[in-house]
């Protein structure tokens, strides 16, 4: 990919690149450990999300020639072309991502929850106790649900100002946050995995996680 600069100078962006190499790299892991357990990939969403990927990626490509012609709107399309190779990148990632997470739980280590619940009580906390006050009271029932559900939109518009103030970036350093953190997650899961309380954790994370050990 060319970065582009509001200076007008172009380069290769060696942060881009080195990005595909992690997911290139989380991708070659999935497929040895499926192949391993003699899993079978359903290949139809995957190549959806391919398709949808790499529609954005052309988007963007062609928002960033015209910017080369159009000095007057240079600003909005290098930042909607910036925008468009960030995500596009993070729908590629999010593949192997979540086969990843998927493979974690199925390494079937010990249930921590016994462990988490020792380290609650140390800490004089209780979370049937607060569930129940927090499912009694209506508005912070739903202020927690819209808190939790806010990562999407807040992500989008995190995205969106990285865009919009270093076009040419495409959001370094928020993509690279997910990516690390992403993984610590995963490591963190497949050492200690948990289905926390029960009726207080979504039936369905809990049914897959069950399902995959």
């Amino acid at each position: 990919k060319c970065r582009i600069t509001s200076e007008g100078t172009d380069h290769v962006s060696i942060d881009w690149l080195a990005r595909w190499f992690f997911i290139i790299v989380l991708s070659t892991i999935d497929a040895i450990w499926l192949w391993a357990k003699g899993v079978r990939v359903d290949s139809g969403p995957i190549l959806q999300q391919c398709q949808a990927a790499g529609a954005g990626l052309l988007i963007a490509l062609a928002f960033t020639v015209v910017a080369r012609k159009r000095a007057g709107l240079r600003f909005v399309f290098l930042s909607v072309a910036d925008f468009t190779w960030t995500f596009s990148q993070l729908l590629i990632y999010l593949l192997p991502a979540v086969a990843l997470e998927y493979l974690a739980g199925s390494v079937g280590l010990p249930l921590a929850d016994g462990l988490f619940a020792r380290g609650d009580a140390l800490l004089g906390f209780d979370w049937t106790a607060f569930a129940n006050w927090a499912n009694s009271h209506w508005v912070v029932q739903n202020l927690f649900i819209w808190t939790y559900t806010s990562v999407i939109w807040q992500s989008g518009l995190v995205m969106l100002v990285g865009s919009a103030t270093k076009a040419g970036d495409t959001n370094g350093d928020f993509v690279w946050t997910i990516m690390i953190s992403g993984l610590i997650c995963t490591l963190v899961f497949a050492i200690l995995p948990a289905l926390g309380n029960d009726g207080l954790a979504e039936r369905a994370p809990i049914a897959a996680l069950l399902q995959v050990r």
